[in-house]
């Protein structure tokens, strides 16, 4: 059996990009080993809302309303709002062991 060592639990900011065209979509954009630091960075990288003319791949021409610093690592993303959960603890060894447990679940070939 190999051995893994587990990462100690993390937490991930989930955010929307706003040039995505599903506004349900969220991706994960940082990760910190808490909460706070999460929120930190959001309120360190916010600005007051500009916008810049660009091109949208489904929309064409389109002004894109940003409200972090441009070039920073949430430039692209829109704010989280109340209705999505943004900030996600992701425990590993859970991760692991509900993975496990999916596959296991998964019947066996039949030996002949």
């Amino acid at each position: 059996m190999i051995s893994i060592p587990v990462p100690e639990p993390v937490w991930v900011l989930y955010l929307n990009d706003m040039r995505d065209s599903h506004i349900e979509d969220f991706e994960p954009v940082l990760r910190a080993s808490s909460r706070e630091e999460l929120e930190a960075v959001l309120l360190r990288e916010k600005v007051e809302s500009y916008s810049e003319p660009g091109q949208h791949s489904r929309y064409g021409e389109t002004n894109w309303v940003k409200s972090y610093r441009k070039g920073g690592p949430l430039e692209w993303f829109n704010p989280p709002d109340n209705f999505h959960p943004s900030f996600r603890k992701c425990d590993f060894e859970a991760v692991v062991n509900d993975l496990v447990r999916e596959i296991l679940e998964i019947p066996m070939v039949e030996q002949k």
